[in-house]
């Protein structure tokens, strides 16, 4: 049977069909939340910002929710509140702070925590566009605890 098989062929979709596409990413897990629902991302513009933490920020605070353990015979890191949905190879994770550029952020999942290291990051801003449109949404980024 192919994919040309009228049998397959899904007789109700057609090329302007309105049905949403799901979002296939690398590394997704079946079941999760879609990523644009919730506190880590703003599209009201064209300039599209989203809140990114720092894992680096957790390790330096010493946060109690950062939490290691062994997997396949390798350390991984990740958040108990899930602000940030990813776990991290330690080692890696490591290698790149050792760069200039560092490890960098992840994309907030959750409501961040007072102690989070978090940052707002302008995705599309080259895109013309006025003021912002939503500053609830940079004014509710917790300040970078120093």
């Amino acid at each position: 049977m192919s994919i040309h098989d009228p049998a397959v062929v899904d007789k109700g979709a057609t090329l302007s069909d309105p049905r949403p596409i799901p979002a296939l990413r690398p590394g997704a897990r079946v079941g999760t939340p879609f990523p644009d629902d919730g506190p880590g991302a703003c599209g009201q513009c064209a300039v599209r910002c989203e809140r990114v933490v720092y894992p680096s920020g957790c390790q330096e605070s010493g946060c109690e929710r950062l939490y290691v353990y062994e997997r396949d015979g390798r350390q991984v890191m990740g958040c108990l509140d899930k602000v940030f949905w990813a776990e991290i190879d330690v080692e890696r994770f490591r290698d790149l702070q050792r760069t200039r550029a560092g490890f960098g952020g992840l994309r907030v999942w959750r409501e961040p925590n007072a102690v989070c290291h978090c940052a707002i990051e302008r995705i599309f801003d080259h895109r013309p566009h006025g003021p912002c449109v939503n500053p609830a949404f940079v004014e509710a980024t917790p300040a970078v605890p120093r």
